[in-house]
């Protein structure tokens, strides 16, 4: 998978992720829905907000660039036997 594509994935999931999100918390407040219920909702939409970036912009450089390295490198031979 190309790297603009999977962009673009990433971009579409957050997308729509926000307006979901948005989504349900507009309808709980226009239903009349009761506060503590709101008040779960928006604390779960500011986690949402913390996760959201880190997995958008993945973890960090370094890595991707040790996924890099794992696909440059070779397969891993089998482990020996232990010889009793």
């Amino acid at each position: 998978m190309s790297k603009s594509s999977m962009d673009v994935q990433r971009f579409g999931m957050a997308m729509m992720l926000v307006l979901g999100f948005f989504g349900t918390l507009a309808y709980m407040l226009y239903a009349d829905w009761p506060k503590e219920q709101v008040s779960l909702m928006v604390g779960a939409l500011i986690g949402s907000f913390v996760r959201a970036p880190q997995w958008y912009l993945d973890s960090s450089p370094g890595s991707e660039r040790k996924t890099e390295l794992l696909a440059q490198a070779g397969p891993v031979p089998p482990p020996m036997e232990v010889i009793k």
